[in-house]
């Protein structure tokens, strides 16, 4: 990867099939951008480590519900830098999601036998400063965008 220094934005995209096989190689380009960003001090030390935990959450919803019982298609990746701020976009088009209807986590039982459920969410929602989310129909792609600004404390999973 080129070195981002001066460089006040910018977007890669890329396509993978729509399989956890995929997510590291991804998450590795993702993990590689937030690095920069913290060797340039534009990021604070961790921000690499949030984002990549939100990214391979994120990710791992696309393709475990997403494409629950069907062939897996494909996924859009695209990782943008703004000023201040990186920004992932996830798109597909396999089953949509309401993420008002996705209930956070009970807490109470973290370090005992735990129920799957909102984990994901929580995740994105804590390491991320916004989480947004567009459901597609049909033919219009699904998409779910990241955005963390470069400037706050984050990590205070809540």
């Amino acid at each position: 990867m080129r070195d981002m220094s001066g460089v006040g934005s910018g977007r890669i995209r890329i396509s993978v099939p729509a399989r956890l096989a995929y997510r590291d190689a991804v998450g590795a380009l993702v993990h590689s951008v937030c690095i920069q960003l913290e060797q340039q001090r534009k990021a604070r030390s961790g921000t690499a480590d949030e984002v990549l935990s939100a990214f391979n959450e994120a990710f791992n919803n696309l393709v475990k519900h997403g494409w629950k019982g069907r062939e897996p298609g494909g996924a859009d990746i695209e990782v943008e830098l703004l000023p201040g701020k990186i920004v992932l976009r996830l798109m597909d088009l396999g089953a949509g999601f309401d993420p008002d209807h996705i209930s956070a986590p009970d807490l109470s039982g973290v370090g005992s036998d735990v129920s799957e459920g909102g984990y994901g969410l929580f995740i994105m929602r804590s390491f991320m400063s916004e989480v947004q989310y567009q459901r597609g129909d049909g033919d219009q792609a699904n998409v779910l965008t990241l955005v963390r600004n470069l400037d706050q404390d984050h990590g205070d999973v809540h």
